[in-house]
């Protein structure tokens, strides 16, 4: 999203080893960066994690990777993974668990809904929610609600979007509104 007062960009996959394998790779990669040179070392944010899912019944996984976060470094975590598909619905939450320094735990949800209009185009929206306390401590850490109205073309999908943040104990807000612009790859 390129936004007011910095540019977020994210990229989500998520696929089967194989196609009978109950095996996977799930993986979620946000980059934040403001556009004020002064204020960029603190307000700058880089989060990546992937993980080997394992189907363990329909729509939903266990998984186990590795999460990087440009504050806190490199952590092993742990967690499970719900999808639904159902008509022009896609639901997935994704609650997991780091499991060293501070046993961060975190809920991630998100919902897309699309409609169709004409040919190839849709209406598209889209929630994204994220929640991450610090467990140790019994501190929050980060959350947010990411929400995107618009259109898609085949597979491509634009419009506009508004990120808003609540960071660490404090809950020090960082909101941004914007253009967005995302592409299905596969």
């Amino acid at each position: 999203m390129i936004g007011i007062k910095g540019l977020n960009l994210q990229t989500i996959f998520s696929k089967q080893l194989a196609p009978e394998s109950r095996f996977g790779i799930f993986g979620v990669a946000d980059l934040y960066g403001v556009y004020n040179t002064h204020e960029q070392v603190f307000r700058n944010q880089q989060m990546a994690q992937t993980h080997l899912t394992y189907r363990i019944a329909k729509g939903l996984n266990l998984s186990a990777g590795a999460f990087f976060e440009n504050h806190s470094g490199f952590r092993p975590t742990v967690g499970l993974q719900y999808n639904l598909f159902h008509k022009n619905l896609h639901l997935l939450l994704a609650p997991r668990i780091d499991l060293s320094q501070t046993y961060n735990g975190e809920i991630l949800g998100l919902g897309e809904y699309t409609s169709r209009i004409k040919g190839d185009w849709k209406f598209y929206s889209r929630v994204q929610g994220l929640y991450n306390r610090d467990l140790k401590n019994n501190l929050p850490s980060v959350s947010y609600i990411w929400g995107r109205i618009g259109a898609s073309y085949k597979t491509y999908r634009f419009g506009v979007g508004g990120n808003f943040y609540w960071l660490g104990p404090q809950k020090m807000t960082e909101n941004n509104i914007g253009l967005f612009f995302g592409a299905l790859l596969y």
